[in-house]
């Protein structure tokens, strides 16, 4: 597992977390990442290893679908659960709207220091 927690460089005043989670919600890479929790069909929730100064940062979805899996999916940022400074939640879905599990999802979270 990568290191968490700790920013390269000096004079950043941010907070930064990365991960990818496979179709089981195995953590197989990250940065600032503590676990992963699979909430069913298209739910993910990413824990970052320190929490976020306040809950106003950037979160960015994308996920892995296979080749032949059809039309567009997309990842959100879930309405109902918005991102807490400790963890994020997404949901995944298909271009039905439906929730779907990808092969792979990613977040990258940006904002304010730990």
């Amino acid at each position: 597992m990568p290191s968490r927690g700790v920013l390269p460089g000096d004079g950043f005043n941010g907070g930064l977390s990365w991960g990818k989670a496979d179709i089981v919600g195995n953590l197989t890479e990250g940065f600032n990442v503590l676990s992963i929790t699979d909430g069913g069909i298209g739910i993910i929730t990413f824990t970052w290893d320190r929490d976020f100064g306040t809950i106003q940062y950037t979160v960015l979805g994308a996920a892995q679908f296979d080749q032949g899996s059809g039309a567009f999916r997309g990842v959100a940022a879930n309405n109902t659960t918005p991102p807490a400074a400790g963890a994020a939640l997404l949901a995944t879905v298909d271009a039905a709207g439906n929730l779907a599990d990808p092969n792979y999802t990613f977040v990258l979270a940006v904002g304010k220091g730990y």
